[in-house]
């Protein structure tokens, strides 16, 4: 008859198994020759193979690992170290198996850092960009403000330009510090969003003529392709901030040309397929898929433009809340146009 005891410890060994097979962390356990006693899945996927019982060099190639493993065994330490590998970085923590005071082997456990490692630095050149992003604009709004009081408002063909530029400046700021409110409540988790039967035209019509100076000043035309009485299951609130950032970015991205605003219901569909289209810069091809991430901008417009690259973002949670799609269509120097879709009142 099997003992309690063994009964116990064969329970133990299989619990302890199976957590380690399902650890979403990578564990590699030595005898102190460095031969592989055992792996568990994650391991083998982040090595891309079975080891076989070899040792650990010869498994993963890696000398900075296999140093570790070595100073581990020689000096009993427990050591904590970052390894990159196959494009991913991983946090390495290590340390000794004893056996009466006396090292047997080595655990080494690797957990995937690699999108902590994306986000700081994505947060690193967010605080960067938006120290010079709202830099800019005081600078050159307190520039203008100067010259206007050092004479240039007695000159009424500069003063109106000067208040214009300054107006301007003050827009873009009103942007960002909206962008980052949003940004706040969105990481928070809360969306509150209040459904009610909204009239898209009226709407985005609204919208359009709060940016419609700006666009006369570049010379763009704003068109409005919406039928007048098409009605959408909204937030008014936030799904007028979707609309501030898609039209802010076509004006902002676009020199020359026009900037369309179109709504159409598929046949048979529950939801309109609204479009922002613009007769900009364009975005590259290799952007396309990252545009809506917070914090992005793509290289080819930052040198140019400024802003915080968090209103594609904003947008993408707000129209998801709303059990929405959202999307790009490009052409590089020629056009883009961003499409989501809204559930029909």
């Amino acid at each position: 008859m099997r003992r309690v005891n063994d009964f116990n410890m064969n329970h133990h060994q299989a619990y302890y198994k199976t957590q380690n097979q399902l650890s979403s962390d990578g564990i590699i356990y030595l005898d102190n020759t460095f031969h592989i006693v055992e792996v568990n899945k994650k391991a083998c996927a982040i090595f891309e193979s079975s080891p076989n019982y070899k040792t650990l060099f010869d498994w993963t190639g890696d000398e900075k690992l296999f140093k570790i493993a070595k100073n581990i065994v020689a000096e009993g330490l427990e050591i904590t170290s970052q390894l990159n590998h196959n494009g991913y970085v991983f946090m390495v923590r290590a340390t000794a198996v004893y056996d009466n005071n006396h090292p047997i082997g080595v655990v080494i456990i690797l957990e995937d850092v690699s999108e902590l490692q994306r986000l700081w630095r994505a947060r690193h050149d967010f605080v960067a960009n938006i120290s010079h992003d709202l830099r800019t604009p005081i600078a050159d709004a307190r520039l203008m403000a100067e010259t206007l009081l050092n004479g240039a408002l007695e000159d009424h063909s500069m003063a109106p330009r000067l208040v214009s530029k300054i107006l301007e400046e003050m827009e873009t700021l009103e942007q960002i510090t909206q962008e980052l409110m949003d940004l706040s409540m969105i990481e928070s988790g809360r969306i509150p969003l209040k459904l009610i039967p909204i009239n898209l035209y009226r709407l985005v019509n609204t919208q359009m003529e709060r940016f419609r100076p700006k666009a006369m000043r570049k010379g763009l035309n704003l068109n409005l392709a919406i039928p007048a009485d098409l009605n959408v299951l909204a937030d008014n609130e936030f799904i007028t901030r979707v609309f501030a950032n898609l039209i802010h970015n076509a004006t902002k991205f676009t020199s020359k040309g026009k900037i369309t605003v179109g709504a159409e219901i598929p046949h048979g569909n529950d939801f309109v397929r609204i479009t922002v289209t613009d007769t900009g810069i364009g975005i590259p091809k290799q952007d396309q898929t990252r545009i809506f991430e917070r914090f992005f901008k793509s290289d080819y417009s930052r040198s140019k433009h400024a802003g915080t690259g968090l209103g594609l973002a904003i947008a993408k949670h707000i129209v998801e809340a709303h059990g929405g799609q959202i999307g790009v269509d490009s052409q590089l120097k020629k056009r883009t146009t961003i499409y989501f879709t809204l559930p029909l009142a």
